[in-house]
């Protein structure tokens, strides 16, 4: 009779410890906002209109849209976001790149067709010299290598 109940007591505790263990990792998984778009691993995505959107956000989105104009012509962009890369599958990490006052991201696309696109880009925000802006917001295209082969997002070309 014990062995019975101490066999139920662990099964108890490893069930117990499974749902504890599954809704902590859905948790997170949820809240980080991993996802993946043309087989690139990116953090959550913001709209420029978000509150803490930084300063260059509308001039990647400009940047990219030429990017997605030349890729993709013809193409009929439904919603605009950027997004931070991330270098793992499993945890935010921002890679690095580039300078000081200087950001890799990517732009995302939904597309009228269903897809969505990214573009990688290097922005820099703007340079000042006291109140005095010395150069806006500005972006160019990135080659950021941070690429999961074979992976996609539904909807995803």
């Amino acid at each position: 009779m014990n062995r019975r109940l101490g066999l139920v007591c662990v099964l108890i505790v490893v069930v117990a410890g499974f749902g504890a263990w599954w809704v902590i990792s859905s948790a997170v998984s949820g809240a980080s906002g991993f996802h993946v778009v043309d087989g690139y691993w990116l953090g959550p995505e913001s709209t420029c209109t978000d509150a803490n959107a930084p300063d260059y956000c509308d001039a990647a989105i400009q940047t990219a849209t030429q990017v997605l104009g030349a890729q993709r012509p013809g193409a009929v962009v439904v919603r605009a976001a950027i997004a931070p890369e991330s270098c793992g599958a499993t945890t935010y990490v921002i890679c690095t790149n580039g300078g000081m006052n200087t950001a890799t991201l990517f732009a995302v696309f939904d597309l009228a067709d269903g897809t969505r696109h990214a573009v990688g880009l290097l922005c820099q925000g703007p340079i000042t010299d006291g109140s005095l802006v010395v150069t806006v917001p500005n972006c160019r295209p990135d080659n950021i290598t941070n690429q999961e082969t074979g992976i996609q997002e539904a909807g995803s070309p």
